[in-house]
């Protein structure tokens, strides 16, 4: 979960798949699922329109709390590009998709009586491999030792071209809703 208290920090301008080095290929989408109401003020997720298109970037500087939160995609866009920013206002339990090589994050929380809280979720192609960039904190403690597939008990299949998902998955989807915990 992301929490931006009242008065919070900026968080910096970046592309999540550029985060990706431990995996193959390095494509994702995001899924940014809104705990509160947003708006621009209130230091929601802003997208840099286009930026999808612009060439890969690598890492930013200070992730979290930027003096300049914009600075990393500013010197990342290509000659003649604009910086087109796109406040994501989405009522509390909407949500944003975007793909993973999409310039956003998010300026401070202007607001003194308004928190935004979200959760993140990042979704990898079912051809997704673990990759030879170096291990992850994290991620890397999911990897199962000499293999390259990731594991589905942790990185579940929500959908494939055939129409299949993980099983466990699957199963929870076919119980009624007052059955699922």
């Amino acid at each position: 979960m992301i929490w931006k208290p009242p008065s919070g920090k900026a968080l910096l301008c970046h592309q999540d798949a550029a985060y990706l080095e431990f995996l193959a290929p390095k494509n994702m989408t995001t899924c940014w699922m809104a705990l509160d109401d947003t708006r621009a003020d209130s230091g929601t997720i802003f997208y840099v329109r286009g930026s999808n298109h612009w060439p890969r970037a690598g890492q930013g500087g200070t992730f979290h709390a930027p003096e300049d939160w914009l600075a990393h995609a500013r010197e990342s866009m290509p000659a003649g590009a604009e910086l087109d920013l796109v406040p994501i206002e989405v009522p509390a339990g909407g949500a944003a998709f975007h793909d993973g090589w999409t310039f956003h994050g998010s300026p401070p929380n202007e607001r003194v009586d308004a928190e935004r809280r979200a959760i993140i979720s990042h979704m990898v192609s079912t051809a997704t491999t673990w990759g030879d960039g170096a291990p992850h904190p994290i991620y890397s403690r999911y990897r199962r030792p000499g293999e390259s597939e990731l594991d589905e008990a942790f990185f579940p299949v929500l959908w494939r071209e055939d129409g299949a998902r993980s099983a466990w998955l699957e199963d929870w989807v076919d119980q009624p809703t007052s059955a699922r915990r």
